[in-house]
This record gives structure tokens, C-alpha cells and sequence, in this order.
């Protein structure tokens, strides 16, 4: 069985735009009000959340599959 990561961008993106209020608060920021914006804000989470499924969330595949043990010397990774 092959985990997989898929980052939740729809929620990142919601919190970005409704509950932080990013493109407002960039828009008081004179040195980067011209540089940045809500959607290269998404544009940066989407690309690091393909980083993360790609390449971060293979490396430890069989650990993730055979998980944690608790024995009587404590817990065994």
C-alpha cells in the first residue's frame, strides 16, 4: 500500500484570502505591495506543496508503513 501526501491547498488558499486577509495586508506594505500578491502567494504553497508530495513524503515510506511500536524499553521507531 503506497501513502500519499496531497497538500490541502483549497484550505491554505481559504485562510490566505478570508481569514489572514493577505492581499489586504500586503497592500499596506509599500516595498512589496508591486511584488507580491495573493496569487503568488497561492503560486509559492501549490509549488512547496508539490515539493513536499513529491519529493519529502517518498523518503520515509517504509517507516510511515510500519509506524511506531511500544515495547517495554518505551516507544520503537
Amino acid at each position: 500500500m503506497a501513502l500519499t501526501y496531497t497538500p490541502p491547498l483549497e484550505s491554505f488558499n481559504f485562510l490566505l484570502a478570508h481569514v489572514c486577509h493577505a492581499e489586504q495586508r500586503l497592500a499596506v506594505l509599500p516595498p512589496y505591495k508591486d511584488m507580491v500578491s495573493l496569487d503568488l502567494l497561492q503560486t509559492v504553497l501549490a509549488e512547496g506543496g508539490k515539493l513536499c508530495a513529491e519529493e519529502f513524503a517518498p523518503l520515509n515510506a517504509s517507516g510511515d508503513a510500519e509506524g511506531c511500536k511500544w515495547s517495554e524499553g518505551g516507544v520503537v521507531t
